[in-house]
């Protein structure tokens, strides 16, 4: 009884190449002009201008940097990018934003140009 039911049935074996997958639609949407997929906000270069593409986190991160200007298709450039410091952004040409780096982590951009 144990073994009828581990029983393998006869699979026939495909006459031509298998299909593969598409690419997602989003492609475009998920590189940036170089190539580059999604990285860590923290990942990206001083003066390099960004587009956020995901923030991974909690309800309560996500509702914080919504409420700081930091959505999902926001550009924003990184003005100071030190290490032991906290990342500085400007936000909509003439605003300031200083952002920790455990929260930079959470934020996923896609670089856009290099100033």
């Amino acid at each position: 009884m144990f073994a009828s039911r581990f029983r393998r049935s006869a699979v026939s074996q495909p006459t031509s190449e298998p299909q593969l997958p598409s690419p997602p639609d989003c492609l475009e949407e998920c590189t940036g002009p170089c190539g580059v997929g999604p990285m860590p906000l923290c990942m990206a270069g001083r003066g390099e201008t960004v587009c956020i593409h995901e923030i991974q986190g909690g309800r309560q991160l996500r509702q914080r940097l919504l409420d700081l200007g930091l959505n999902h298709g926001s550009t924003v450039r990184l003005v100071k990018n030190e290490m032991p410091d906290p990342l500085i952004l400007a936000v909509k040409e003439d605003g300031r934003l200083a952002l920790g780096r455990s929260m930079a982590q959470r934020i996923l951009v896609t670089p856009t140009q290099r100033t």
